[in-house]
């Protein structure tokens, strides 16, 4: 690992940021521009601090297989998320970047899969199917679902990624709500061209980011490498053997915070790149081995524009699917260096859910209300009214309508008894019947 100082200086290591770049395995190019795509997911889903890895490719690999089965806007959406300016064949374009970064690996080992399991009972269009198996080279096939689909996915990944990422799939992605999962898996081991020598290994010092200064075990070797400096950082440009890939170390200078760069990647990255030089330099970089995941990648998608995907409304004609939508994306990765060269694997898996509509506004009159017949065209009100006790209604207690009354009548102090009350006025009303007929005679 390299550190800078006034005038290019070469000092003792403090701090730095690590990208797999150039075409590999975990950063290949998927945008145009520097690797917009790459830059974006990582200012939106790696945070602020911690040791973080993370494989765009794998990301945008696997959004590209749930592209090729979107519709509309919701293509739209994923489309300016991932895929670079002016491309419209999203699976033609991963099919050239998956055969282009096999070429780079060189003597390398890179593997990428993909596969598609399809719920057992439902159905899949069988023009998706063939294109997730032509294009992306990927497996199409029916599965058991809950515990046992979760634990053959697992299985899936553990081969891919030579048993580092065992246990991405739960068995709520295989769960009830689910159609159908999607998953990419990418699977990088490369030796540096040039390999560190262990016995050059040594204790160094190492500063974190609130300022306390430990030692951890610091790689070294000299000789000429790519290297170039900038007013506020460097980049150094390890090769690996017999291929096109390499790992570029971003380091700021003294003084400088990390986010300053970061903040920076997707606009002056391959400007970076391109100002480096081979010269001789001596390389301080410390092993070190990151996992990070599983991790949940929606809300960092819906940043990037993927909104309409995750929602009742997303259009995945294109899978048969109807009604469904994009559950979540989880994503995991790996990464390990050392004297000889890295190993570095990721798993990517979107799950395709039912989108349950929504139940309908319930408008249930169960207290006391008001009502009216109104003319809509002058808004003639013809009738109001107010209902606090409907026909029949029957208290919890068993109370009935008519003995409600009748306590109503107690408690307002009209006599002994409602049926005695309703015979005087039965006799009143007929005597006042009789006085009626009388004067009419």
């Amino acid at each position: 690992m390299i550190s800078v100082g006034r005038g290019g200086m070469m000092e003792g290591m403090k701090r730095w940021l690590g990208i797999l770049a150039a075409g590999g395995a975990l950063a290949a190019g998927v945008a145009s521009a520097g690797d917009g795509f790459a830059f974006r997911l990582w200012r939106a889903a790696a945070g602020t601090d911690g040791n973080v890895v993370m494989s765009p490719f794998s990301v945008a690999e696997a959004m590209g297989m749930v592209l090729a089965g979107a519709r509309g806007d919701t293509a739209r959406e994923i489309a300016e998320a991932v895929l670079p300016d002016g491309v419209e064949d999203g699976p033609g374009y991963f099919a050239r970047v998956n055969g282009d970064l096999e070429e780079a690996a060189g003597e390398g080992r890179l593997r990428i899969a993909n596969a598609l399991w399809v719920r057992e009972g439902r159905g899949v269009a069988e023009e998706y199917a063939r294109v997730v198996e032509e294009a992306f080279g990927g497996v199409a096939e029916v599965s058991p679902w809950g515990a046992e689909g979760a634990a053959r996915a697992n299985r899936w990944a553990s081969e891919a990624t030579e048993g580092r990422i065992r246990d991405l799939f739960g068995p709520g992605m295989f769960g009830e709500a689910s159609e159908l999962v999607l998953a990419n898996a990418v699977c990088f081991q490369g030796r540096w061209e040039e390999a560190f020598d262990p016995k050059a290994t040594l204790d160094g010092e190492f500063r974190l980011r609130d300022g306390r200064v430990g030692r951890t075990p610091m790689m070294h070797r000299k000789g000429k490498v790519a290297f170039g400096e900038w007013e506020d950082g460097a980049m150094v440009r390890l090769p690996y053997e017999g291929g096109d890939l390499e790992m570029r170390v971003v380091l700021p200078k003294e003084g400088v915070p990390l986010e300053a760069l970061e903040e920076r990647l997707e606009a002056e990255w391959n400007e970076w790149a391109e100002g480096t030089e081979r010269r001789e330099v001596e390389v301080w970089l410390p092993r070190f081995k990151i996992r990070w995941g599983a991790e949940s990648l929606k809300e960092a998608l819906e940043r990037l524009g993927v909104q309409k995907a995750f929602g009742a409304g997303a259009d995945f004609g294109g899978m048969g699917l109807k009604g469904g939508h994009l559950g979540d994306v989880v994503h995991a990765a790996e990464i390990e260096v050392d004297e000889e060269g890295t190993t570095a694997v990721a798993v990517t898996a979107a799950a395709m859910v039912k989108s349950m509509r929504k139940a309908p506004p319930e408008f249930r009159v169960n207290r006391p209300f008001l009502f009216a017949i109104v003319e809509n065209v002058s808004g003639t009100v013809l009738f109001f009214g107010r209902v606090e006790r409907p026909d029949g209604w029957v208290g919890d207690e068993g109370e009935a309508e008519g003995e409600a009354e009748a306590a109503e009548a107690e408690d307002a102090g009209e006599g002994d008894d409602v049926e005695e009350q309703a015979a005087v006025r039965e006799e009143s009303g007929g005597a006042a019947e009789s006085e009626e007929s009388e004067e009419q005679k």
